[in-house]
This record gives structure tokens, sequence and C-alpha cells, in this order.
């Protein structure tokens, strides 16, 4: 992913020390490049790039597990950098936030978690909205919203916290938005579901307006995966929060 600062571009990549399984995905951790333009040069932060890796704690929950798919934000002049890793003794995939002052780190590793140890999510996504920092996740096994291989939409004030009272299905399976959707004819390349995977979404004039993601399940037939780009079709009341959640709702 991209983050611009000023007249600077940094690029947030996944990285690791060794393709091979194992150690991969184990060792799986995050890099930054920067440059002052699109077309490059690009030059690694730090030594080699390296700006999130688990802890050498081992006592910490990070500790040999992978640390991988980020997402950043700058809230109140701080940077968070969201990231999927495992807990040792669960099997679900989490996520957590990092915060750093400064755009190239160093980042501090959280206590915990932001989400629950035994649900599975991944491919999150962060943008602001409305005041509210809005995290869009996969919900692999549907154990969030409802919707195996759906959306998640974790809602915060700050970043730091998400309310699971503001948590809500942030988009549906690949047949919900096809009128003429066609089983027979829908290939499927990969996967075990016809869903949408790594969410990102475009802010227009201060609200979200298109979903980009891409699937191993292609509509048109065919061998090859495929990139759906999703209108989204807000009403002058609609907020990263439905009224009367934030009515009932923890911040």
């Amino acid at each position: 992913m991209f983050f611009y600062q000023s007249f600077d571009i940094a690029r947030i990549k996944i990285a690791n020390s060794d393709y091979r399984q194992p150690p991969h995905p184990l060792n799986q951790s995050i890099g930054m490049v920067v440059s002052k333009s699109l077309d490059g040069p690009w030059q690694k932060v730090g030594t080699n790039g390296p700006i999130l890796d688990d802890s050498a704690d081992p006592t910490h929950w990070t500790h040999g597990m992978q640390v991988v798919n980020p997402a950043i934000t700058q809230v109140d002049g701080k940077f968070l950098l969201y990231f999927k890793s495992r807990v040792k003794g669960h099997r679900g995939a989490v996520y957590a936030v990092a915060t750093s002052d400064k755009l190239e780190g160093p980042y501090q590793l959280p206590d915990q978690p932001l989400t629950s140890r035994d649900v599975t999510i991944e491919d999150g996504s962060v943008f602001q909205w409305d005041g509210k920092i809005c995290l869009l996740t996969t919900d692999n096994h549907g154990q969030v919203t409802g919707i195996r291989g759906g959306g998640a939409l974790w809602v915060s004030n700050d970043g730091l916290e998400f309310s699971p009272d503001w948590t809500q299905v942030g988009y549906d399976r690949i047949p919900a938005y096809f009128r003429d959707y066609d089983p027979d004819k829908t290939k499927r390349v990969y996967g075990g579901d016809p869903k949408l995977e790594r969410p990102k979404v475009l802010i227009l004039d201060g609200r979200p307006a298109y979903l980009y993601a891409p699937s191993g399940w292609t509509v048109h037939g065919g061998q090859r995966t495929a990139c759906y780009v999703l209108r989204i079709n807000l009403s002058n009341e609609d907020r990263p929060v439905p009224s009367w959640k934030a009515e009932h709702g923890k911040p």
C-alpha cells in the first residue's frame, strides 16, 4: 500500500527472510520504501527497509509469529500501523496496531491484539470517515458478520480500541452484487467461496465511494482471477456507525 506525506511517498510492503515453508509464513514482516515520485527512485528506510517484526521477547504474544498485511493511517499526529498476526495456542488470525511518532518508525508493538484470538480475519484496509477510524477486513469464516467470506467493518473513535458493538457487515460475497449472477458460468480459479479479498476503499469528498477487491472467482468465466470495482451507494444520512449503534454502543 501507499501513504502520502508532504512530498514524500511511502510504500508499505510484505517481506520474509526465506520463501520456503517453514519458516514462511511465520517469518513474514513489514518493510517500507520511500520516494519523491511514484516513478522512483525508491529508497529503503532505516537498515534495509524493515519497520515492524515480531517481538524478540519470548513472552510477547507476537514472538515467533507472522507480522504481515499492513495498513497505515495518521491520527492526532501519531502513525497507526495495523497488521495481521497470530497468537500461539489459538487458531484464529488477529489484527493489532503498532504506533509511532514518525512514519518510518520505530513502531511500538501493542500488549494485546485488537480482535478476538479465535476469529480469523485478514487483508485489513484502514480509512477515516466522519471522524471515525474504520478498519475493513475479510471475515474468512463468517465468525464476525455471519457471512462466510464477507467483509467486516470495525469502527473506532481513536483507532486504538474498536468497539464490538460498532462492528458491522462491510461487504457481502460476489453473488450479492450481480443481478444476473450465474453460478454455472462463474469460474472458480481458487478459494472455497465466491468472495472478495484484500479490500481497498477510495475516499472522495471525505466519504467512501468505491470498493476495489480481487477474487479467485470470476463471474465472466475463464481461467484468470479477477478484480472487482464496486460503487458504494451511500445516502446523505449514512455514517460509519448506524444511528442506533452510535446511541447504544461503546466508544
